[in-house]
C-alpha cells in the first residue's frame, strides 16, 4: 500500500490549523503521517499541537525558528519516512477521499 506524509508549514495560522489537520486525520491509511512544521509561531501553535497531538504516532510535531515556509518544507521531508510525500498549507482542507482518489492514481 501507498504511504504519504502530508507536510504542513504554519506560522500563526492555529484556527485554520485546526480545520487542515482534522480534514486528514480523517483519510489516513496505516503508514501514513501528518507532519506539521511550526516557523516560529506565536500565538499558541506549539502549545495546542502538543497537548492535542501527544499520543498520536501519526502526528510528528516538529519546530523550527522563523525561517519561512520553504525551509520548514525541508524540514518535513527530511523527517518523513512514507513513499510519497503532499505538501498542504496550513490554510487548506482536504475534501473527503482526495487521499484515497490520489493513492489511486
Amino acid at each position: 500500500m501507498i504511504t504519504l506524509s502530508y507536510i504542513i508549514p504554519t506560522y500563526n495560522n492555529l484556527n485554520l490549523l485546526k480545520r487542515c489537520i482534522n480534514s486528514i486525520l480523517t483519510q489516513l491509511d496505516k503508514g501514513d503521517q501528518i507532519i506539521i512544521i511550526d516557523d516560529g509561531s506565536t500565538d499558541g501553535t506549539v502549545e495546542f499541537l502538543k497537548n492535542t497531538y501527544k499520543d498520536n504516532n501519526e502526528v510528528l510535531i516538529l519546530q523550527q525558528q522563523n525561517s519561512g515556509s520553504g525551509k520548514a518544507r525541508n524540514f518535513g521531508v527530511e523527517n518523513s519516512r512514507s513513499d510519497y510525500i503532499w505538501f498542504v498549507d496550513s490554510d487548506d482542507f482536504l475534501e473527503k477521499n482526495a487521499s484515497k482518489k490520489l493513492k489511486k492514481c
